[in-house]
């Protein structure tokens, strides 16, 4: 049975079953024995420190692998035919560097008229510090390493916004440590916290890029596809609620990227027929192929799938002797379709299912 070991960082040291493998991003095919576990280490290269290994076991089970019970840092894709792809994560270490410091501070008068002032400092994540003449307290705010403050008036309510970057968070997420949540997924993230002049919590958002805009509360989500799709999500306070206002997908923060080669021409078709892009879709194809199946058409023939991925080098039978077919993935919950796309002229002339 075949295993490709795919990470998120240009190089990673892989263990198996005591055996030590070095592979660059993308992976490399190693062999596993069909009938006993298998010890994977995924050991970070990546310099800076911050990242922690993961590992997991790995079991053959009915010709299909499966991954140990609560493993949170890797996740399987079945390819087929005794192959699969092992997708690791890392977890970030928790404390940053340079701590503690102080980030920001800003001064305000409550509605009562009490004189205030709010100060934000790192100490193992951000804190705020509120003191007035009667009291002084701190709060954990966010498992961040950098951030600011500002105020937000909405109608008669005034709103502190800490603009927290460097989170390694999500709130979705139950474990804890010093105070805060950590999620084992970087890159690490921004946030926007609203908090009332009492500090409790009105509302937060978290995405690679958090801003307010025109009154709302913006989170930017880049989808890591070809050509650079991101997903906005615009939310509006009303009282001391948080409503979503519309959601959209496209080009927020960097403009569109081109594809450069055959396999990101597959895989971006993919990727664009998943997020409903149908122009863009159609651009990839010939015009005579985008005549012939139209939009509706891919999106039948490729059926329901959550996300496109390249094929792992799994040795040399998903390598095609011709150079202009390349191939790409459908993948639905940990089971993955490969499929064969022919590529002249920087479109695709012909795509059908790969056989296995």
């Amino acid at each position: 049975m075949e295993l490709v070991i795919t990470t998120h960082i240009p190089a990673a040291a892989t263990v198996l079953s005591g055996s030590l493998f070095l592979c660059c991003a993308g992976g490399r095919a190693v062999s596993l024995p069909d009938d006993r576990e298998a010890i994977v280490t995924v050991i970070p290269a990546d310099g800076s420190g911050r990242l922690m290994p993961a590992g997991c076991v790995i079991a053959p089970e009915d010709g299909r692998f499966s991954i140990s019970a609560g493993c949170e840092t890797a996740r399987i894709v079945d390819w087929g035919r005794g192959r699969a792809e092992l997708i690791v994560n890392f977890r970030a270490t928790p404390f940053p560097e340079g701590m503690p410091k102080l980030l920001d501070t800003i001064d305000f008068v409550k509605g009562s008229g009490e004189q205030t002032h709010a100060a934000l400092f790192r100490d193992g994540g951000l804190r705020l510090a509120v003191s007035t003449a009667a009291s002084e307290r701190s709060y954990a705010i966010c498992a961040g390493n950098d951030g600011s403050l500002q105020l937000l008036d909405i109608g008669s309510e005034r709103l502190i916004i800490v603009h927290a970057s460097g989170c390694n968070e999500s709130v979705s997420k139950s474990k804890r440590f010093y105070g805060f949540e950590f999620s084992p997924h970087p890159p690490l993230r921004e946030m926007l916290i609203a908090l009332d002049e009492d500090i409790g919590i009105i509302a937060s958002v978290e995405g690679d890029s958090c801003f307010i805009g025109d009154g709302y509360l913006v989170s930017v989500e880049r989808l890591g596809t070809v050509f650079g799709h991101e997903r906005r999500v615009r939310f509006e306070l009303s009282g001391r609620e948080k409503q979503l206002y519309d959601t959209g997908i496209g080009y927020y923060s960097a403009p569109k990227k081109q594809h450069a080669s055959p396999n990101e021409t597959a895989l971006a078709l993919l990727e664009c027929v998943l997020l409903g892009r149908k122009d863009e879709a159609l651009e990839l194809l010939s015009a005579e192929l985008a005549a012939e199946v139209g939009f509706d058409g891919l999106a039948e023939f490729f059926g329901g799938y959550d996300e496109a991925r390249p094929v792992p080098p799994f040795g040399t039978e998903t390598q095609s002797g011709q150079n202009d077919l390349v191939m790409a993935g459908t993948v639905t919950g940990d089971k993955a379709v490969p499929f064969e796309f022919t590529v002249e002229g920087g479109v695709i002339t012909d795509v059908s299912e790969a056989e296995g």
